[in-house]
């Protein structure tokens, strides 16, 4: 099963990364090859990932990857989804391949201390064979597994290497993740985490951002920290939509009309430079809107150019 990093991203072009795993995750069912048939399921509410995000995250991405795989797979398969392979001999199946839908989040930490992070996801993945698949990749490692039941949840550690965890539902869902963060994300799947009304408002932002960027494949809103390098933007968000060309849009919340004024000049900069790249070319469609303590972004891209602007933002 995938590995929990010791030291998560945080800055605005290193989160893309994050994105751009998501993405690489679902294309990679289509460098990899035909799927084994999935069993038969009886019809329920597919679950929804991001129900279990604790309340208040500082950083959280979305992805429909589902829809990803039959719309862009071919665009992106550059990319190398097929290098995130690799458990068909250990497991006799690849659990990247049946990721439908996912979320990674990250919650405010206090300065000094490390990341916490979780990843979220709907899988098509029976929970035994997922659970004895991250099993036998820890005993590969020269690790000792270990199983714990925690409420619908039964999850799986490394007795000798006790940072990251991954855990698994009847349904199918999967969660990986690590110290307390991953506790917490227990607590929101059980319904008794404690909320505070700064996380309730947090929550509520991430979700009216979300909303605005409309019904993109990809959503990502991020609340900076007080010590971000994104002085005065107070919440963004960006949105990837494709269809027959690449849709971007975004959207830039400040802490006053100055600072908005200092973000559309750093963007337009960036926008103006990567433009002079041939394969982004379509950049320059970059459209910055200010209203006052706000910036809009839009830009359409031909499709064509998508993998060459995902792996430019995966260099960074």
């Amino acid at each position: 099963m995938p590995e929990a990093p010791e030291e998560p991203k945080s800055s605005g072009a290193q989160v893309v990364s994050w994105v751009l795993l998501a993405v690489a995750l679902g294309l990679a069912v289509f460098v990899a090859g035909p799927m084994r048939p999935r069993p038969v399921r009886v019809q329920q509410a597919p679950p929804e990932p991001l129900l279990l995000v604790p309340a208040g995250p500082r950083l959280l991405i979305s992805a429909d990857l589902k829809s990803l795989t039959k719309l862009a797979a071919n665009d992106v398969a550059r990319l190398g989804g097929d290098k995130l392979l690799g458990l068909r001999e250990t497991c006799g199946f690849e659990p990247l391949l049946s990721l439908e839908r996912a979320v990674f989040a990250m919650p405010f930490v206090e300065a000094g201390a490390s990341s916490d992070f979780a990843f979220i996801a709907a899988t098509s993945i029976d929970a035994q064979r997922g659970l004895s698949c991250a099993e036998q990749v820890i005993r590969k490692r020269g690790g000792t597994p270990a199983r714990t039941q925690l409420g619908q949840f039964t999850s799986v550690r490394d007795l000798s290497k006790p940072i990251g965890e991954v855990a698994f539902r009847s349904d199918g869902t999967f969660v990986l993740s690590g110290a307390q963060y991953f506790r917490d994300v227990m607590d929101a799947a059980a319904g008794t985490m404690k909320l505070d009304q700064a996380a309730k408002l947090r929550t509520q932002l991430h979700r009216s951002l979300s909303d605005k960027l409309g019904s993109g494949q990809l959503k990502l809103t991020l609340l900076p920290e007080a010590s971000s390098v994104l002085r005065g933007v107070s919440a963004l968000g960006l949105g990837i939509e494709i269809g027959g060309d690449v849709a971007l849009r975004g959207l830039v919340v400040c802490a006053s009309v100055e600072a908005c004024s200092q973000a559309r000049d750093v963007i337009d900069g960036a926008k103006v430079e990567l433009a002079k790249e041939p394969n982004l070319s379509g950049l320059a469609t970059l459209k910055v809107l200010q209203s006052r303590d706000r910036l809009e972004l839009s830009a359409r891209l031909p499709r064509q150019q998508l993998g060459s602007l995902l792996a430019q933002l995966l260099s960074n």
